[in-house]
C-alpha cells in the first residue's frame, strides 16, 4: 500500500481481499524513512492498521524497515512456518 495516496477505505479493500483470497502472509509492509519528505505519521498509521489486520487474520507479515528501526515493533515475533511458531 503506497501510503502517500492510501485512504482508510483501502484498508477495507485489503480486509475484503484477505477474506476472499486467504493469502499465506501480509507483506511487504513497513516503514521507510529514507527520504526526508517521508510522511511518517501516515506511514505509521497504515503500518499499524496492516499489523492489526495480520493479527485479525492470524497471518505472518513480511517487513520492510528502512531508516526506521527505532519505530518498528519492539517485541520480536516468533518465526512462523506453516503457522507453527518455532525458535
Amino acid at each position: 500500500m503506497y501510503t502517500d495516496s492510501a485512504t482508510p477505505e483501502d484498508l477495507d479493500v485489503l480486509r475484503g481481499y484477505l477474506r476472499e483470497y486467504r493469502p499465506v502472509a501480509i507483506g511487504e509492509i513497513g516503514l521507510d524513512f529514507f527520504h526526508r519528505a517521508a510522511r511518517r505519521a501516515r506511514q505509521e498509521y497504515f503500518f499499524a492498521a496492516q499489523l492489526k489486520l495480520a493479527r485479525e487474520f492470524d497471518l505472518p507479515v513480511l517487513l520492510h524497515i528502512r531508516r526506521a528501526q527505532r519505530h518498528r515493533p519492539q517485541t520480536p515475533a516468533p518465526i512462523l512456518w506453516g503457522r507453527r511458531p518455532f525458535d
